[in-house]
């Protein structure tokens, strides 16, 4: 029936060593969290000790869950009368009442003496009336005082030092020594030199000078490059109309002009060129099959002497490389009883083991005498 085809049976769930894996897994209220690998050793654990606990005394449920633990304060006045009572007899209470000062336990001797009026309130000791303010003499004493604490100077003050001037009055008297008679300057006579406005001459290096009047560059004028060329104020026609912009941007050369410089990609200077009819190779090659390869080699050393592997290696690794064997260690001549010890223990029968190893030893892979492992494992696969 149609209904029947539309009921589908609900998903089974995710077994529990997978869903112990998921953050989805600890979403329950009240859940712990701990690492997955250690979910399941509390029941190992239960397991292995029959139900036992490891240790301690179970703990009876005598109540106190957390709930109960933050229970709201019960709101009868009956009960917070008994509560406050109860209460009272903390030293904090009764040395800090609620509403009252700090009571420290001293004991004041008492007088009858009515409070007096205080004079001035809170607002007039902030802020002083006109009332309160000093006369100048006080006024210039306090600002003495800043002075010599804080360096207080009001905006235009002249600093004075009140030197003892022995009679002497400063501000009639000049120092210095003049020549001739005193007369007041201008501040531009001043800055031009005294003479009118006229600068005086100033003799100086012609070195310096021409260089000032080459390099410095004036207001409104052309920089001077150097060239020592006088520039037209006019500007020319051009002569020649049969140039247009493509001309004069490409150019009119010559073949030769258009070629190459001849120091192009290579040294032309000699004594810096590598080159060298004697067949000299300069440098040290990539793979150092020039030099022979250590017989211990260290970690730190980086060369390659023609005998490390490949890409194709690299990503195709041999079938025994994890055992720490290689390619070429199956082609290095051997002799018979170290063939011998390979052959027996790799679990093979060694009747005939001689016959085999000197038809190896006929092949022109390894020196005359000797064998390798690739040989006779040739000779055993055709026996």
């Amino acid at each position: 029936m149609a209904s029947a085809c539309l009921q589908f049976d609900e998903r089974p769930e995710t077994p529990r060593e997978i869903r112990k894996y998921r953050k989805s897994f600890h979403a329950k209220p009240g859940s712990r969290v701990c690492h997955p690998g250690a979910i399941d050793d509390n029941a190992r654990l239960l397991v292995k000790l029959g139900g036992q606990r490891l240790g301690g005394i179970p703990r009876k449920d005598t109540g106190g869950h957390v709930p109960e633990c933050f229970a709201q304060e019960d709101r009868d006045p009956v009960a917070l009368f008994l509560k406050t009572k109860a209460e009272s007899k903390y030293r904090r209470n009764i040395r800090e009442p609620l509403g009252k000062p700090y009571v420290r336990g001293h004991k004041f001797a008492e007088r009858n003496v009515a409070p007096a009026k205080d004079e001035f309130n809170s607002k007039e000791l902030l802020y002083p009336g006109e009332e309160c303010k000093l006369s100048t003499e006080e006024e210039s004493k306090a600002h003495g005082l800043y002075l010599k604490s804080h360096k207080s100077y009001l905006p235009g003050e002249q600093k004075r030092r009140n030197y003892d001037w022995k009679g002497l009055n400063k501000d009639e008297t000049r120092f210095g020594v003049t020549k001739g008679e005193v007369r007041s300057s201008s501040v531009a006579e001043c800055l031009n030199g005294g003479n009118g406005g006229i600068k005086s001459t100033v003799i100086g290096n012609a070195k310096v000078a021409d260089f000032q009047r080459a390099t410095h560059k004036k207001l409104g004028r052309a920089t001077s490059l150097g060239l020592n060329r006088k520039c037209n104020a006019e500007r020319k026609k051009m002569v020649n109309k049969e140039w247009n912009v493509k001309q004069v941007v490409e150019g009119n050369y010559s073949l030769t002009e258009q070629m190459p410089d001849a120091d192009l990609g290579r040294a032309i200077k000699p004594g810096t060129r590598n080159e060298t009819t004697s067949g000299r190779v300069f440098g040290a090659p990539t793979v150092r099959t020039d030099v022979k390869p250590p017989k211990n080699r260290s970690v730190a050393d980086n060369n390659n002497y023609g005998d490390d592997t490949n890409a194709c290696r690299l990503i195709y690794p041999s079938r025994f490389s994890s055992e720490g064997l290689y390619d070429a260690d199956f082609v290095v001549p051997r002799s018979e009883n170290e063939l011998r010890s390979v052959v027996v223990g790799a679990g093979y029968d060694e009747s005939n083991f001689a016959a085999m190893y000197e038809k190896a030893c006929q092949m022109t892979i390894s020196p005359k005498g000797q064998a390798s492992v690739e040989e006779l494992r040739s000779v055993m696969l055709n026996w």
